[in-house]
């Protein structure tokens, strides 16, 4: 809240898109839409991204081998792929009801930036930002892996990464020096 707040003060509108109901905003220019999963089906999801879907994901499951000791976390990944390509739907929907092309910016550096860097990819947004802090940043959380899925295609399409700490941000140029300059 403070900082749509914040962001309320420099932008004509604020629109929050969020996979949780929240309480209202009770600020007069931020919005909030809701993803509706409602309509959300896998195979439909599977069929619409078929090559994009397979490339992403055994391009994610060659960079770390040890997923194949683990069908169920294969399942996750794949999972969370699906859905990030159902909120690049959602999201191109909520894009062309705008008068301009809005300013893209993730909170977390999670799933919604890789839905992000989907739009990106397909040259249906420009760029977008993100910003970055605890378990979204520090691969060292992720149990049994020790990686965030699809990082290196976030950080390929993001623009740039805040960090909330120095710290954070050197953590993360070591981690990937290749994509330094954005961070």
């Amino acid at each position: 809240k403070t900082e749509i707040d914040s962001l309320s003060k420099y932008f004509k509108r604020v629109i929050v898109v969020s996979e949780e109901k929240s309480k209202s905003l009770d600020i007069s220019n931020a919005y909030v839409h809701l993803i509706d999963y409602s309509d959300y089906k896998t195979s439909q999801q599977l069929f619409s991204n078929f090559f994009s879907f397979f490339s992403l994901l055994l391009s994610e499951l060659i960079s770390l081998p040890k997923y194949f000791i683990y069908p169920k976390a294969i399942l996750k990944i794949a999972s969370n792929l699906l859905r990030s390509f159902y909120v690049k739907e959602q999201l191109k929907k909520i894009i062309a009801q705008e008068e301009n092309q809005p300013l893209m910016y993730t909170f977390w550096f999670n799933n919604w930036a890789t839905a992000l860097s989907l739009l990106v990819k397909e040259k249906s947004i420009k760029e977008y930002f993100s910003r970055t802090h605890g378990t979204d940043l520090y691969e060292e959380r992720v149990p049994k892996f020790k990686k965030i899925p699809f990082r290196k295609f976030q950080l390929k399409y993001v623009k740039k990464v805040f960090t909330v700490s120095e710290s954070g941000m050197i953590y993360l140029k070591k981690k990937y020096p290749e994509f330094s300059y954005k961070i």
